[in-house]
């Protein structure tokens, strides 16, 4: 093989902490949508059907079409 060229070093301690954080910040922000389309919000509308007597079902904005 020819001689191969080295690999520069990144230095990642100079990165503002957006740069470092958004891919977690974005999965934190994910997993709290999910959370709360799919199982805190349901639960608030069950339990505001049975005390006001309306018959609804709870339908997920994520899986909307729009």
């Amino acid at each position: 093989m020819a001689n191969k060229l080295p690999l520069p070093k990144v230095v990642l301690e100079d990165e503002p902490w957006i740069t470092k954080y958004w891919r977690p910040m974005m999965a934190w922000q994910y997993f709290a949508v999910c959370i709360c389309d799919f199982i805190i919000f349901p639960l608030i509308a069950f339990h505001y059907a049975k005390e006001t007597g309306n018959d609804f079902k709870w339908d997920p904005m994520t899986l909307k079409d729009s």
